[in-house]
């Protein structure tokens, strides 16, 4: 009857012990996918920043330089109307030039106004720190892996990303702890 208590204490104690961990992982996965959330919110936030800005200065390239370079060109062609050839020619000259220049900055106005923010995904590089960490983890453990370049990242939905990031998490944890690979990709 006493080995029988002695048992029973023994599977309690170690059930407990179970359910605490099973808690602390899941309130640490909890806690990694808030941090994941807040950092896609500042990635969001630096996107939306950067995208403001790129408009603020096509807008000023457009509407103050290329106003200012148009002024310069017609006062140049009211000069041009004197008869001294030398002063035609490179009055001439000069207004090809402003023209080139017009030319160039609207373009590149247009390009910054229309030009589909792009920069380096958050995801992408929140996947390879976890990955360079597993690396650093175990240094007889061989960790091979490659991210896939088409995957158009910002066009995949936040809960996914997070559900992706945490079966990655999970596998690499699993594997730590149970398979104890020397080698996976």
């Amino acid at each position: 009857m006493a080995v029988f208590i002695v048992v029973l204490l023994y599977i309690i104690r170690d059930q407990r012990s179970r359910n605490k961990y099973f808690r602390l992982r899941e309130e640490q996965q909890k806690a990694n996918e808030e941090i994941y959330s807040m950092m896609l919110s500042q990635q969001k936030k630096m996107d939306e920043v950067v995208l403001k800005e790129k408009q603020r200065i096509g807008q000023e390239l457009h509407d103050g330089v290329l106003g200012r370079l148009f002024g310069a060109r017609l006062n140049l062609d009211s000069l041009n109307k004197k008869n001294d050839e030398l002063a035609i020619a490179g009055r001439n000259h000069y207004i090809s030039e402003l023209k080139f220049i017009e030319q160039d900055i609207r373009e590149i106005s247009h390009e910054l106004s229309r030009e589909k923010f792009a920069l380096i995904n958050n995801f992408v590089a929140i996947l390879t720190n976890l990955f360079e960490e597993q690396k650093n983890l175990s240094e007889a453990t061989d960790l091979k892996y490659s991210i896939d370049q088409a995957i158009k990242w910002d066009k995949v939905d936040n809960d996914l990303k997070i559900n992706l990031y945490r079966i990655i998490q999970e596998s690499l944890q699993n594997i730590n702890k149970y398979a104890k690979a020397k080698m996976f990709q």
